[in-house]
């Protein structure tokens, strides 16, 4: 009983008009008490405040159709003497299911059947002259609480749109540059519009239409991010409904991806966990596209392929055919040490030869190129750099050096006690009266005896050059 009665509390709590909501709690109040007939009628009251509450906010957003109603509602209110009026008023009362689902879209035409039956229901109860004289009408406790609950789940609980204006609304949103490209924040923009309480209906067509335009059109790249974090809200929102969804339409999508763009399926399986959705053929077809991708046009696509669980496997083997010097310039953060450095060894070394071997003319030059591999430098080699840096003038004298070597030492934190002595080399040289007139070398100073306090005591100092 507790558990049926917490349901009921829980249908009050999803009403979304305060008007609403404190019918709906007279019609639980009324099942709870056995009367269910008034149940009903309470119920009933509340689909028709409801209504009127969603009229009134389209009214505010310049909807023609419901100021027009409100307006000859409310005259027909102000003159309620009048017998003719009367009937006129019951008639719009009677017209509330029409209205919501053929000129407003509130409510599918299977939950319209549902709020008939209520009006039908609430007229059996309400009007005894309906019935025979010997026998009343007797509302069971099961017909009560079915109303309510279709009541609440097909209309209250929704905002005043669905439908076609609901699709249009929610296209504005994701559409709007200020939509934002994080899914979270997307959660809670969504959650602000028709997608709140939405039907499944709305959720399928959102996601269809997201996808096809994810993948059979060409947006720029900001509007595709924002695209894909709407997507991944809504699977969020909706996971259930979503995976369903996607598992049999996302292969009837797939069947009008032209071969050159099958990129974009690759970008969308990136963003959204939909490879099992595929149909065999499909993936077949993803494996070869990775396997046979131009080097010219492979960044991108497998930087994409490396972020899919069941295409990665395929991708390392793919990046291994590029070129050294691309493999670090895109792909290290994608790929595990493990993977890279293999690969790109030697090229690394010859990074690392040709910056400690540099004439004043290419440091810098030489000194950005080590920025892009600095992640994947050994101690070894970075104890190299190091020692340059202290003996060559041609090197510790050049423009922009400061500035690298504070950039070196933030990339390589996870070798800091490992080249200790060396970082030790290169603050003793900072305070070298030449240093002393150079002003960008204070912040890499300050790093340095930040991460090594010890640098500052000579005590330490001399016993650090004895070990060298």
């Amino acid at each position: 009983m507790s558990e049926r009665l917490a349901d009921l509390d829980e249908l009050v709590l999803r009403c979304r008009d305060k008007s609403t909501k404190e019918y709906i709690q007279e019609a639980v109040t009324c099942y709870r008490a056995g009367a269910f007939r008034s149940c009903i009628v309470s119920t009933w009251n509340a689909v028709v405040f409801d209504f009127i509450h969603k009229l009134r906010q389209l009214e505010q957003t310049g909807h023609k159709n419901a100021k027009k109603q409100l307006d000859d509602f409310e005259d027909l209110r102000a003159n309620n003497q009048d017998n003719n009026n009367i009937s006129k008023i019951l008639a719009f009362e009677k017209s509330v299911p029409d209205l919501a689902l053929k000129e407003y879209e509130f409510i599918s035409p299977l939950e319209y059947y549902d709020l008939k039956r209520l009006l039908e229901d609430r007229n059996r109860c309400a009007h005894p002259s309906m019935q025979s004289l010997e026998e009343t009408f007797q509302a069971s406790a099961e017909l009560a609480r079915y109303h309510l609950r279709n009541a609440v789940m097909h209309l209250l609980q929704h905002p005043p749109v669905q439908g076609r204006a609901a699709l249009k609304t929610i296209w504005d949103q994701i559409s709007a540059e200020l939509f934002p490209m994080d899914v979270d924040e997307a959660v809670i923009t969504l959650r602000s519009g028709p997608l709140a309480r939405a039907r499944r209906p709305l959720v399928r067509g959102v996601i269809i239409g997201l996808t096809k335009d994810l993948l059979l059109t060409d947006r720029p790249k900001t509007e595709r991010n924002r695209q894909f974090a709407a997507l991944q809200a809504i699977s969020k929102m909706y996971f259930e409904e979503s995976e369903d969804i996607l598992k049999t339409e996302l292969s009837k999508i797939a069947d009008g991806v032209s071969d050159p763009n099958w990129a974009k399926m690759i970008s969308y399986l990136r963003h959204i966990k939909a490879w099992e959705f595929l149909s065999e053929a499909h993936q077949t077809k993803t494996r070869r596209f990775i396997e046979n991708v131009a080097n010219a046009a492979a960044t991108t696509i497998l930087v994409d392929a490396l972020n899919v669980v069941e295409l990665r496997y395929m991708a390392v083997e793919r990046v291994k055919k590029l070129s050294p010097e691309v493999l670090v310039q895109n792909f290290q953060h994608e790929l595990s040490p493990n993977e890279i450095i293999p690969i790109t060894k030697d090229y690394i070394q010859s990074v690392v030869d040709s910056f400690i071997n540099s004439s004043y003319a290419v440091v810098q030059a030489n000194g950005e190129n080590l920025l892009l591999v600095a992640s994947l430098l050994s101690s070894e080699q970075m104890l190299m750099v190091l020692q340059a840096f202290c003996d060559s003038e041609q090197i510790n004298s050049a423009l922009g050096i400061p500035e690298i070597f504070q950039q070196l030492f933030c990339q390589t934190l996870h070798l800091a006690e490992s080249v200790k002595l060396g970082w030790l080399s290169v603050r003793k040289m900072i305070d070298k009266d030449y240093f002393k007139r150079v002003t960008s070398i204070t912040a890499l100073k300050e790093q340095l005896d930040l991460q090594f306090p010890d640098f500052l005591s000579d005590a330490n100092a001399n016993r650090y050059e004895g070990k060298q």
